[in-house]
């Protein structure tokens, strides 16, 4: 198992470190244009934010077709390790990936607020649960994502067929009841505005995400990487 991870993360290393620098960039400019020139550079900021939730959507896909290089796939397939560990290997991959996106995403957003006046303090709880909500959400979308391409991977059109298929699962999970757990925020609420993260509805994706995945790992287990 660490050698898949290792070797997933060697495969990744270069689109991780694009990703890095990107949002790297631009929230080293967001915080410039606040401080020194007045200009609201958390915009830059949010600007990463779509960026990470638009990456996710094709995370996994890439990932799960960076295969396809040479004759990597075949390779293993003649592992003497199950299947599904392989794909289990790539999700964890994308979990630390969110994980750090998210972590830089989230202390450039911190940093050009301190500048921001007005504003009701941004306590611990809030942070985290923030962050927590963004990682689990695109996260989801991941693993969707990975287990998708999993069972595309040898029909005609896969991409547009996993982008097609991904669409389906995120419609058909609307309608899975939630469970009531909303998180409110007082401090940071109005009369016309209610700040309030529904908790309940990211766990549910995630979970059912999960259950996707699952079955992702026995049809892998069954035909193959």
């Amino acid at each position: 198992m660490k050698w898949l991870l290792w070797k997933d993360f060697k495969l990744s290393k270069w689109w991780i470190f694009a990703n890095v620098m990107i949002i790297s960039a631009l929230g080293i400019i967001g915080v410039y244009l606040t401080y020194f020139r007045d200009f609201p550079g958390i915009i830059l900021v949010l600007l990463s934010m779509a960026g990470i939730l638009f990456w996710s959507l094709f995370s996994g896909t890439a990932h799960y077709f960076n295969e396809d290089q040479g004759n990597a796939r075949e390779f293993l397939n003649t592992l003497p390790v199950q299947r599904w560990k392989i794909l289990l290997s790539k999700a964890l991959i994308l979990l630390l990936e969110n994980f750090l996106y998210w972590s830089l995403i989230v202390l450039f957003f911190y940093i050009n607020l301190l500048k921001a006046q007005g504003l009701p303090p941004l306590t611990p709880r809030i942070f985290l649960t923030f962050y927590l909500s963004a990682i689990l959400s695109t996260y989801t979308l991941s693993v969707i994502s990975l287990s998708i391409s999993s069972l595309t991977k040898d029909m005609p059109a896969r991409w547009f067929l996993t982008i097609l298929l991904m669409m389906a699962v995120l419609i058909a999970l609307q309608f899975i009841p939630s469970p009531p757990f909303r998180v409110y925020f007082p401090e940071l609420s109005s009369d016309y505005i209610k700040a309030e993260v529904d908790l309940g509805y990211i766990i549910k994706n995630l979970v059912s995400s999960f259950v996707f995945f699952v079955i992702s790992s026995f049809w892998v287990e069954r035909r193959g990487v």
